[in-house]
């Protein structure tokens, strides 16, 4: 479902816009349809290195940190798992997916940080956890369809399992998929306009925070609401000739 910027002005008046400040600037990465690979601040992402990526054979759909080692990793159209070497944007193979991935227009990839699994959603519903080493993929029941974007927010205290927060485009929902292998989604909230291309979250000062990519724009979010604020358009003068941006990954 197509949005513009009026719809994404009602969500954040809707949602209530944060005055979100980082206490420390974060380093950041994306990848677009047409195969580029970005890495800036969110200190000023009009800055960005930006180069080609090397060594995947197929377009990259989704990226993610494992956070068992601390490397970038990506998952190829074909469902080819890759090392990505952030300063050179060179992947190298790694496994390849038991099972087919499913076409979709939007994928959320993103490391399960207790299991160590990699979590595959495509915007047509197919769920599956993946061990990057193997690729032996587990087939968990099917997700809600419309789901654009979204990434698992690192246990708290008293808190034994990630959550896994996700956009729903079709239902104009930020919720969870809990439990994640039942592909069931519990609300947070409801309004227009919730539709990042991408999202990532990580720690700013021991808290979650979220960051996400509408229209090449960069937004923090907050991951208990998901309330958004613009920032600024990554790579600003350049980012049409990269294309859309469609995922992105805080490294560490």
């Amino acid at each position: 479902m197509a949005r513009n910027p009026a719809g994404h002005a009602v969500l954040a008046l809707a949602l209530g816009v944060l005055a979100y400040a980082p206490a420390m600037a974060a380093d950041l990465v994306v990848i677009t349809d047409r195969g580029e690979f970005l890495q800036f601040s969110d200190a000023d992402p009009r800055i960005t290195v930006r180069r080609d990526v090397q060594g995947s054979g197929l377009p990259l759909v989704g990226i993610d940190v494992r956070p068992a080692d601390g490397r970038l990793y990506g998952l190829d159209r074909g469902g080819g798992i890759h090392v990505i070497d952030s300063g050179t944007a060179v992947a190298t193979f790694r496994a390849r997916l038991s099972v087919d991935l499913a076409p979709a227009a939007h994928y959320v990839v993103d490391f399960d940080p207790v299991d160590d699994r990699l979590r595959i959603v495509g915007a047509g519903g197919q769920n599956l956890s993946a061990d990057v080493e193997t690729g032996a993929a587990v087939v968990h029941a099917a997700a809600p369809p419309g789901i654009t974007a979204g990434a698992h927010a690192t246990p708290g205290a008293g808190e034994a399992q990630p959550r896994f927060f996700v956009f729903d485009r079709a239902r104009d929902t930020y919720g969870r998929l809990d439990p994640v292998a039942d592909g069931v989604l519990r609300p947070v909230v409801q309004a227009p306009g919730i539709a990042p291309d991408a999202a990532d979250i990580g720690q700013d000062g021991g808290r979650p925070k979220g960051w996400s990519v509408i229209n090449n724009i960069l937004h923090f979010f907050d991951v208990e609401t998901g309330a958004a604020s613009a920032v600024q358009a990554i790579g600003t003068g350049a980012t049409g000739r990269a294309g859309r941006i469609i995922d992105i990954a805080v490294l560490p």
